[in-house]
């Protein structure tokens, strides 16, 4: 989910989590007030699932200016590591402390060595780590390590694993039964519903001043019915249907510049076309016209 607040490229949906024209729908809010509860309580860890492109990136990156000055921070924007040692080097890397130690026993002792005298001074360290369903068993492990790490006034640690709903089958396997018992707190993303999905886009228009009256009623039904609520996909397709507008020198985005940018996405996809589990070209095809009614409701855009 992101915007276009204080971005320079020009675009309507920038392509990169924008934390500062988040919108606050009502199922990330709950997400969020769960995480910052977990933090507080001095939770080893914390495990935000979601399905790709609901916005798991950006909540973490709004969780960062929800906590109260945060001093050592971690956000490991990856999971691609080869071994303990990858991962531990990119802990080490990205809370700012520097080590010249060569093997993974020697590195996991001198991040240890350092995170007690960075608890001293600011507290317990964030690590965030987002991806984290594709973590190897060993990686896992070692973050349960860290996890357990501990002062005489707290924790030395706090692990936030951001990933897809695949790492509950891992978590399940009985190697596992230590880490899953430190989880406490477990917050889910959905797909926004068809009134938040009209109001996040809304949400954007404003901050790109283009409202109040920037999209039509049958393009907005037509976008929020193609997305099924998931933001990714309304900003891939709101803004190839805001360069339609653009292009076409206009003022207002329709359903036929939606409608356009709906046949843009799907070329690439047309050689998959006999593979029936293939979500996306079946939501193209099913969505034929408006199926709800959104623009009369007066508090849409109410965030903005």
């Amino acid at each position: 989910m992101v915007g276009l607040k204080n971005d320079t490229s020009g675009r309507f949906f920038p392509t990169t989590p924008n934390a500062s024209c988040y919108y606050p729908s009502t199922g990330h809010e709950v997400a969020l007030a769960g995480l910052v509860k977990a933090l507080e309580f001095g939770e080893p860890f914390a495990l935000l699932i979601g399905q790709p492109g609901l916005g798991k990136t950006l909540l973490a990156q709004v969780l960062l200016q929800r906590l109260e000055n945060p001093k050592a921070v971690a956000f490991l924007p990856h999971a691609r590591f080869d071994n303990t040692l990858g991962l531990l080097q990119g802990i080490l890397f990205d809370l700012g402390f520097t080590s010249l130690k060569q093997t993974a026993q020697e590195l996991r002792m001198d991040l240890t060595e350092k995170l007690y005298e960075s608890f001293a001074e600011n507290g317990p360290a964030l690590i965030i780590q987002d991806e984290a369903h594709l973590l190897h068993p060993e990686l896992l492990e070692e973050y349960r390590m860290i996890g357990n790490l501990e002062t005489g006034a707290g924790r030395a640690a706090q692990v936030v694993l951001l990933a897809q709903p695949g790492i509950l089958e891992t978590l399940k396997k009985p190697y596992f039964e230590s880490f899953k018992q430190r989880i406490t707190v477990c917050p889910s993303l959905e797909p926004l519903g068809k009134y938040e999905a009209a109001d996040y886009l809304i949400h954007h228009a404003r901050f790109a001043q283009k409202l109040p009256s920037y999209f039509t009623e049958s393009a907005l039904e037509k976008l929020v019915s193609f997305s099924c609520g998931i933001p990714r996909i309304l900003n891939q397709v709101g803004e190839i249907s805001h360069q339609q507008v653009t292009q076409a020198g206009k003022n207002r985005l329709d359903l036929e510049h939606v409608q356009a940018a709906i046949e843009l996405l799907k070329r690439p996809w047309l050689q998959f076309r006999e593979n029936k589990e293939f979500d996306l070209l079946q939501n193209i095809d099913r969505v034929q016209g408006p199926e709800v009614r959104l623009l009369n409701h007066g508090e849409l855009g109410r965030t903005a």
